[in-house]
């Protein structure tokens, strides 16, 4: 695939470890990837690129997944924004999804699954509105 046709997708998580895995699992799939360790640096590349997906994690220091979701929303609000967590509950998910998250998946989640919540969301930004 032409690299300026592949999807670029957004990492944001503070543990290097997972950006690392999440890295590599998606390079495999030959999605441009673009990782980032801290929300602030995340929401400026969403505001400064053509990201067409962004995968978050839900804890982490100064501000979490569903602060970052509020404010990434604001930036793009088309962005499809997958909320991760290893910290799950019934509360955060139905906060992450009223407030925009395309979807909420547990960490740890299969890789099969990641991949079919990501190609979902790709292809929800590129379906033609309809009335």
């Amino acid at each position: 695939m032409d690299i300026k046709n592949r999807p670029i997708i957004g990492i944001l998580d503070d543990e290097e470890d997972v950006l690392k895995t999440f890295h590599k699992i998606l390079a495999a799939k030959d999605y441009q990837v673009i990782t980032y360790h801290d929300a602030q640096t995340a929401l400026a590349g969403i505001a400064n690129s053509n990201l067409n997906c962004m995968l978050c994690d839900l804890k982490m220091p100064r501000m979490d997944g569903l602060q970052f979701l509020a404010e990434a929303k604001k930036l793009k609000a088309t962005l499809p924004i997958i909320v991760l967590t290893g910290h799950a509950s019934i509360n955060t998910a139905v906060f992450a999804m009223q407030w925009g998250a395309f979807d909420y998946l547990r960490k740890p989640c299969t890789v099969d699954k990641l991949y079919q919540v990501i190609e979902r969301a790709l292809e929800s930004v590129n379906e033609p509105a309809q009335k």
